[in-house]
This record gives structure tokens, C-alpha cells and sequence, in this order.
């Protein structure tokens, strides 16, 4: 079997050689520092459609930085500001709160949206929310989701994320994933199942979509590629099982955990620091199993799950933290 292209590395590869040319072209010259930040901001959003966090997140930094110093060039900000260079600084913004969220940092991905936000407004005139690219404009209103689901804010939250989902332009099948995600996290937390179950779903379908073939066949998958494919599997099979048990669908329950396993099994031939998440993925589908009345094929489960962590091994997988659904919010839509 043909070995699949990886062109997201490809393209990062080309990416970041032109990022380096450019860099050495510009040298201090200011008046060529916007290439090298357009080259910047090109290279981050290729790198968050793929999930590389970690890697985009020096380029990001430095996206920011030479963004805000051509937009200087101008003097304040104001009426001889460029479209191009407010739009430039707007992106490299929003790609920077991304991977701070990301990261968990949802204090600074708060101030560093707050800061695209306060140049948006003052840059009325410019009409930024047309000149923005709308993946853009999505991981934006995402990553103020997410922002306000960690400061406890559910019914902006909701809105932000319904927000996010109605944003008009071409958007890539991972983006769209993350969009459902987020969506079905809010609902959760927001008391509203039903409608989480329904996203955390069809972000399920967008992701078989575009992964699962490949999944099913990893030896002959690139490995920077099967690492970007299997990054997200885990969290969202569980978040689905979790949640479509809650509104009292065991079945379908079922189905999502041995699917899980199946493919963690598969994956973990290739990428044993899977393994652990495997058994995790057994544990669960043990204890759905259990609470069925299905007790010898749980105790079954359990047992390949005790072999693959090892018999004699004393530290055992630790119980996942599930969200717990929340009191029921309603949110007024944002204009």
C-alpha cells in the first residue's frame, strides 16, 4: 500500500523556509518587516489548522511583535492606519490567544484577544470583520468561548460558541471539529444535554470523516501525520460516551468506547505512548459494561486492560475527570 502524502508537513516545511529567506532578506529594515510578518502569520494558521501548538507558539509570539511594529510605522493608531496592517496585527493577535488557550492560560489568552478587540474598535472605519480571513474570525470567537467557560461565564460562553458556528466562509473539516467541540463543552456546561450530545456527535462524524480511514491502516500513515490524526481521538470518543450515557443511550455508549479501543489498539503498535490511554479507554468501556449487567465480558475487559498496564506495575491508570453537567443558562445571541 502507497504511503499518503503528508502535505501539512510539506507545506509547514516550505512554510518555514520561507519565514527563515524572508527573515535573512529583511535584515533591520523596517520597511521590509511586513513580509516577514505576513510570512509569519500564514505560517501560524497553517500550523493551528494541524493543531501545533507547541511549534506555532515562538512564531507566534514573533508574529505579534513585527505585526505591532509596521503598524507603527504609521504613527498612532488612527486615521492613516492601513486596512492591511490592522488586519495583519488583528490575526497575529487572535493566533497567539489560540495557543494560550491552548495551553490552558486562559487568563492571558483573555488579555491578548482584548487587545485584537480594542484595535478592532478603534478601527471602526476600517470594516476589520470583512477584510478578516473567517477562520480568523472563528478561532477568535472559540478561544473568547473558552475563555469565558473558564472564568464561569456559560451564558457568554453559549453565545461566543453559536457565534463561532455561524460565521460564513470556508472552513476546514479540523476547525469545524473544534467549533462542535466547544459548542457541546458550552451546552454541557450550560445544563443543556441534548443539544451538547448533538454536537459532541457530529464533531464525531466530522472527525471520522476526515481521520478514520487512515486511522485504520497506521503503518502506512506518515508518523508527524498519525500524530496529529490520533491527538484529539481520545478526549472526543470519551466526551461522546460520557454524554450520550448521561441521556440514557447505553448503547450507543458502547459502541463509541469499543470503537475507541479498537483504534487505540491498532494505534498503540505504532505509538506505545498510547498505551496508557488504551487502558484508560478499557477501564471505561469496563465500567459501562458493569453498570449494564454485563459482568463477565467486564471482567473480561478488565483483565486485558490490567495485562496491557502491566501485573506487577503499582501505579494504576488514574480515574478520568468527567465534566459534570451544569445548571441550565440561557444567553442572548450576540449581534
Amino acid at each position: 500500500m502507497n504511503q499518503p502524502a503528508d502535505t501539512f508537513a510539506q507545506r509547514t516545511r516550505r512554510l518555514t523556509s520561507e519565514v527563515q529567506r524572508l527573515r535573512d532578506w529583511a535584515g533591520g529594515d523596517p520597511a521590509r518587516q511586513a513580509q516577514v510578518a505576513d510570512a509569519l502569520v500564514e505560517l501560524n494558521a497553517h500550523r493551528l489548522a494541524g493543531h501545533a501548538w507547541a511549534e506555532a507558539a515562538p512564531t507566534a509570539q514573533e508574529a505579534v511583535v513585527r505585526s505591532a511594529r509596521v503598524l507603527a510605522l504609521h504613527g498612532p493608531v488612527g486615521p492613516y492606519t492601513p486596512q492591511s496592517d490592522a488586519v495583519r496585527s488583528v490575526t497575529a493577535l487572535v493566533h497567539l490567544a489560540v495557543i494560550q488557550a491552548a495551553a490552558g492560560l486562559s487568563e492571558g489568552a483573555g488579555q491578548t484577544l482584548a487587545a485584537a478587540l480594542g484595535l478592532r474598535e478603534q478601527l471602526k472605519r476600517l470594516d476589520l470583520d470583512q477584510a478578516l480571513d473567517p477562520a480568523t474570525i472563528t478561532w477568535a470567537l472559540l478561544t473568547w468561548a473558552r475563555v469565558a467557560m473558564a472564568a464561569g461565564d456559560l451564558a457568554a460562553a453559549n453565545a461566543r460558541a453559536d457565534a463561532a458556528a455561524s460565521v460564513e466562509g470556508p472552513i476546514d473539516g479540523w476547525l469545524a471539529v473544534s467549533v462542535d467541540r466547544a459548542t457541546a463543552d458550552a451546552r454541557w456546561a450550560g445544563g443543556r444535554p441534548e443539544p451538547s450530545v448533538e454536537h459532541v456527535l457530529r464533531a464525531v462524524e466530522r472527525y471520522d470523516a476526515e481521520a478514520l480511514a487512515l486511522l485504520q491502516q497506521p503503518a502506512a500513515v506518515p508518523a508527524a501525520m498519525l500524530e496529529r490524526l490520533s491527538e484529539p481521538l481520545f478526549g472526543l470518543y470519551s466526551e461522546a460516551a460520557d454524554r450520550v450515557l448521561v441521556i440514557g443511550a447505553p448503547g450507543l455508549a458502547l459502541t463509541l468506547r469499543r470503537r475507541l479501543v479498537d483504534l487505540l489498539g491498532t494505534l498503540s503498535v505504532r505509538r506505545t505512548e498510547l498505551q496508557p490511554l488504551l487502558v484508560t479507554a478499557l477501564t471505561d468501556l469496563a465500567d459501562d459494561l458493569r453498570s449494564g449487567g454485563r459482568y463477565a465480558e467486564a471482567d473480561d475487559v478488565s483483565e486485558l486492560a490490567a495485562s496491557i498496564a502491566g501485573e506487577g506495575d503499582e501505579e494504576r491508570p488514574t480515574a478520568r475527570v468527567r465534566a459534570p453537567l451544569g445548571a441550565q443558562v440561557s444567553w442572548t445571541p450576540l449581534p
